[in-house]
């Protein structure tokens, strides 16, 4: 690179690097120095896939878990075969893996060769209650799959008996992948819906793909001295004080995580998540055999609210600042407690609803916080004993306990961390379809809209719809009032359709989403309120007559086995429900929709991982089996477009500032883990020390995109520039970079169809819009266990 462009060009990443991106169209214009690119390069396209499956097991999961099952064979074909797109982007053919796109076109990834299938579970358990045990007779494996792999149970095992040595099953080319899909999904309707209510949707995942030490049973414990009944929970220990691991988890995820595959996770739930904390009152939550304590009059005092201080559990001494009472036993309690400390009825105390709102309700909030999800997926480095998992947390003083993500690094990969490009979250969830399509138009083909916060807004979720604006205040509410979780009947407008919320007595499809709002507490003589409103309904296939309850009590045990049926309990008039209406607005024992609730902790999570999430709604926009919508078919359409990205070559969006000789005006750096005693990497061939303006630039960039844990570890790398071939240094050696498909030269070289730099077919499997990449030969190949990365300058943005 010349001086004074070399100079220049690092003025500017000095002040840009951290924003630099790859996927912003630009213009044609003259080559200048006013914008840059930086990013890390991945050298080679992904070959493994990694795809594990959370399948929500609990109650009237079955008609979506059919669903479901049906739409894997979209998945997998949009992986092993990718269109052959000509130059315009128009498929012409969907082949075979083994077969040539016709002349003129190509493939727009490399087919995917190799697919591992897992599938969890959101059931963990009961948390040491006689809740969600084994102890049952009947459906006992379903409450607790403990996160092991379906297949390896004993009723995954039938569905899928490939799998049950290793518990997933394995996409091979040439193998019987039609046997593969009929398993896969046998599997999915093997996880049931008989497993516990208390739908660990995040947590399952977690604990398989990431949990450094995922326990292998819970045990009671004293929350205090004085507390006899051993009202809290921990994982069992070893005499040495450490979590006694489940091992069976760790086999499973060394065999199916493989270091070099691109990870995804795919969740299907119905319902808000209710992953537990794993310590401290969780069980007196979860134990459905009494009544759980109250929250003080300060949680649900407007002026101070949950996050108040003074909310507190009626269990717990309150603090010195907030208001207290004197109890019929002459005991000193919070404002709120004088009465009773246990809520005494089930109409405000349903075990149904023991995760909604649990701060204001009961003044403790038991759930692990979504930034432990959201940190699992982006932190190389850990901290197992905070609950958010923040390795900066005080439950690892000065960094003493931090682990390494098993996600990214684990003992086959110590040195070359998984990128976490190669990591992404997909949520099939209770969210309208039409508050994250591209439009909300029936009539036009369900396109999802993106959850990258760098996508043109045009494209992008508004998530202030889905969770409010948190941003601006935490206690705002969604922008769409179907989002919200209420037992009481919500008002307003969706904002996709402009459609209001119907009211309770409104008619048969009065609104097209939810249908209308219903009565929880309804025709219930206890006036118990047990449920939620909806986030979205969707037509049965074919509607499902619901035993009465005296029917279901006269079947004894049998009943056990019938498959959940909403209008059992929620058919009678009084309650107004609009999956037990019929189209002339009567409403009877006849099911005729299937729900989905507000999933506001997946979406955060989602929302919070940002790039690499995919949102879709569990309520689906056809049940026409002919339909290019139908079922789960978007949602899988969606996760193939965005997985695709990490299954390409690193190719470039935006044109490169050319010189004359066909170089570019770029800087490549090597960064690398420099172990004692080891010589400098700067002194190898096609290699030279990096200027310190340009190191400084290039640290920022590892460590704003996780490459490095910290700037300590940043700064322990090695940077070496890796040489650019030039025309002036080696002739010869640029040509054949440029055009050769086995080239000679040592270092790199610039291919640019559009420009007409180099041999088109060596970018072929570039992107139509993208045909242009930095190609690396000889001894300017990077080292393995390296990363690189590259710093251009580029031409002018047209935004």
């Amino acid at each position: 690179m010349r001086k004074g462009s070399r100079w220049q060009l690092i003025s500017i990443l000095m002040l840009l690097a951290p924003a630099g991106c790859l996927n912003r169209p630009i213009g044609r214009s003259q080559p200048r120095t006013t914008n840059v690119l930086v990013d890390v390069l991945r050298r080679d396209a992904v070959t493994k896939i990694d795809l594990l499956f959370m399948i929500d097991n609990s109650r009237s999961m079955s008609d979506k878990q059919v669903l479901f099952a049906e739409a894997l064979p979209d998945l997998v074909a949009g992986l092993v075969t990718p269109p052959c797109l000509t130059p315009e982007g128009d498929n012409v053919a969907v082949l075979p893996a083994d077969q040539r796109c016709p002349m003129g076109s190509a493939r727009e990834f490399e087919p995917v060769q190799d697919i591992h299938i897992g599938l969890v579970t959101s059931s963990l358990g009961g948390y040491t209650t006689e809740d969600c045990t084994q102890t049952d007779e009947h459906h006992s494996e379903e409450n607790v799959d403990d996160g092991h792999l379906l297949a390896s149970l004993p009723r995954g095992a039938a569905a899928a008996p490939s799998a049950a040595k290793d518990g997933f099953l394995a996409w091979r080319p040439k193998a019987d992948n039609d046997g593969l899909i009929e398993e896969f999904g046998g599997l999915v309707r093997a996880s049931g819906e008989h497993g516990c209510g208390l739908e660990a949707s995040l947590e399952s995942w977690y604990r398989f793909l990431v949990d450094p030490a995922p326990y292998a049973e819970l045990v009671q414990k004293p929350c205090s001295a004085s507390d006899k009944n051993e009202l809290c929970i921990a994982p069992r220990t070893d005499e040495a004080g450490a979590i006694v691991a489940d091992q069976t988890i760790l086999q499973q995820r060394a065999q199916f995580l493989r270091p070099d595959s691109l990870v995804a996770i795919v969740m299907l739930t119905d319902e808000n998540d209710c992953s537990f904390k794993v310590n401290g009152l969780t069980r007196m939550l979860v134990d459905s055999k009494g009544f759980a304590y109250r929250g003080t009059a300060a949680c649900d005092d407007p002026a101070q609210g949950p996050n108040s201080p003074c909310c507190h559990s009626c269990l717990q001494v309150p603090p010195a600042e907030c208001a207290t009472a004197v109890d019929d036993r002459g005991r000193t309690v919070g404002a709120g407690c004088e009465e009773s400390k246990l809520y005494d009825d089930a109409h405000d105390d349903a075990t149904n609803l023991r995760c909604f709102e649990q701060k204001r309700r009961f003044g403790v909030d038991l759930l692990y916080p979504v930034a432990r999800y959201s940190n699992a997926l982006t932190l190389d480095r850990l901290c197992p004993f905070a609950d958010d998992l923040n390795p900066n947390s005080p439950k690892c003083p000065d960094g003493r306990g931090v682990i390494d993500n098993p996600l990214f690094v684990t003992a086959t990969n110590p040195l070359t961390p998984r990128p976490h490009q190669l990591v992404y979250l997909a949520g099939i969830v209770g969210v309208p379809w039409q508050d994250v399509a591209m439009t909300p138009d029936g009539a036009e083909p369900l396109v999802y809209r993106s959850a990258d916060p760098m996508a043109p807004e045009a494209r992008r979720i508004d998530w202030s719809w889905l969770l409010g604006d948190a941003a601006q205040n935490p206690a705002t509410m969604p922008g769409d009032p179907l989002m919200i979780e209420s037992i009481e009947a919500r008002q307003g407008v969706n904002p996709a359709t402009q459609k209001a919320i119907a009211p309770v007595d409104a008619a048969y499809d009065a609104n097209p989403i939810n249908g209308h709002e219903w009565s929880v507490e309804g025709a219930d003589p206890e006036g118990a309120r047990t449920d939620l409103q909806y986030a979205c309904i969707f037509p049965l296939r074919e509607p499902v007559t619901c035993k009465t309850d005296d029917e279901l009590t006269a079947l004894g045990d049998a009943a056990l086995d019938v498959p959940d049926c909403d209008c059992t309990n929620y058919g009678e008039p009084g309650f107004d429900n609009p999956l037990c209406q019929q189209s002339n607005g009567q409403y009877g024992l006849e099911q005729t929709r299937a729900k989905a609730y507000p999933a506001v902790r997946e979406l955060q999570v989602l929302k919070n991982f940002g790039a690499n999430s995919v949102v879709a709604s569990i309520c689906p926009k056809s049940i026409d089996t002919a339909d290019a919508d139908y079922g789960y078919r978007p949602a899988m359409a969606a996760i193939v477009e965005r997985l695709k990205e990490g299954l390409q070559e690193k190719c470039f969006d935006r044109e490169l500032a050319v010189r004359p000789d066909n170089t570019v005006e770029c800087i490549m750096v090597e960064a690398r883990s420099l172990q004692a005693g080891e010589a400098s990497g700067c002194a190898l061939a096609a290699r030279s020390a990096v200027a310190p303006e340009v190191a400084a630039s290039a640290r920022k960039k590892l460590l704003s995109s996780g490459q490095c844990a910290d700037e300590a570890s940043c700064a322990a790398l090695e940077l070496c520039e890796i040489k650019q071939i030039t025309a002036q240094e080696d002739a010869d050696g640029l040509t054949s970079c440029q055009n050769d498909k086995i080239a000679s030269g040592n270092g790199w070289c610039y291919v640019d169809e559009e420009l007409g730099i180099g041999n088109p077919e060596l970018v072929a499997q570039c992107p139509n819009t993208s045909r242009r990449k930095v190609r690396f030969v000889g001894d300017g190949t990077p080292k393995p266990n390296t990363k690189t990365v590259v710093a251009c300058a580029g031409a002018a943005f047209q935004d």
